[in-house]
C-alpha cells in the first residue's frame, strides 16, 4: 500500500520534468528561434480544446503544422509565428495578435525567416 509521501513525491517529480522541459523548449527558441510567415487554413474544435492547422512559409517551402488555440476567424489571414530553424513541422509560437500587413506580404521572405517581427519601411 502506498502512503501519502509516495503520492507528494510523484508530483514533485513530475512538476520539476514540466518546469525542465519548459526551459528547455524556451531556450531552444531562443537560440534557434526563427520568425515566419504562416497561414491559417483550417480550424478544428473537437469536444475538448481546439486545434488550429497552418502553413508555415520557410526555406522556400511550405510547411503543414498545428497551433493549439481557439481562433476560428484566424482561418484565411496571415499571421507570424515562431519556429525552431531546424524544425518547422516541430514546437510552434503562434502570434495571433500580429497579422501580417500587406508591406511584408508582397516582398519575397527570406529564406532564413527573420530574428524579430519585420516592421514596414
Amino acid at each position: 500500500m502506498r502512503r501519502n509521501g509516495d503520492n507528494k513525491f510523484i508530483w514533485i517529480i513530475i512538476i520539476v520534468g514540466v518546469i525542465i522541459y519548459a526551459m528547455y523548449s524556451n531556450y531552444r527558441f531562443k537560440k534557434n528561434g526563427t520568425i515566419v510567415v504562416c497561414k491559417a487554413v483550417r480550424f478544428y474544435k473537437p469536444s475538448k480544446g481546439s486545434v488550429r492547422y497552418i502553413e508555415i512559409y520557410l526555406h522556400d517551402t511550405i510547411y503543414r503544422n498545428c497551433a493549439d488555440a481557439f481562433c476560428p476567424e484566424c482561418v484565411g489571414k496571415f499571421y507570424f509565428a515562431e519556429v525552431i530553424n531546424d524544425n518547422p513541422t516541430g514546437p510552434v509560437r503562434f502570434f495571433d495578435n500580429s497579422t501580417v500587413p500587406p508591406c511584408i506580404l508582397e516582398k519575397k521572405f527570406p529564406y532564413e525567416g527573420w530574428k524579430s517581427i519585420p516592421k514596414c519601411d
